[in-house]
């Protein structure tokens, strides 16, 4: 499976727009992303997942890495599949980011 990653930053906020799968084969390039863009220390970390078609565990592992590294980050997840959303409810993970534009429940 194959991952493409785009950073950039919007009125000083990191954004990460993440197409394809994160499992993992893929969760380490996504790491050094999520790094990277956490490295000037942003207010906010807006993960776009339009157009992700998995989270493995080592995904979500990413996920909770940053919010350890840094727990007043403001987590956005923009429009996670209904299977990820289940994913981030089933490790209780759900309650700790902020999803924007999810699918209805």
């Amino acid at each position: 499976m194959n991952l493409e990653i785009k950073s950039e930053v919007i009125e000083a906020e990191a954004v990460l727009h993440l197409v394809g799968a994160i499992d993992s084969a893929t969760s380490p390039n996504f790491l050094a992303a999520m790094e990277a863009a956490l490295a000037s220390k942003p207010p906010a970390l807006t993960l776009d997942f339009e157009h992700t078609t998995f989270l493995s565990s080592a995904g979500l592992r990413v996920i909770i890495i940053a919010r350890q590294k840094m727990p007043s980050l403001r987590l956005n997840l923009y429009r996670p599949s209904e299977a990820i959303v289940n994913t981030l409810k089933i490790s209780g993970f759900y309650d700790s980011v902020y999803v924007l534009g999810a699918p209805p429940e």
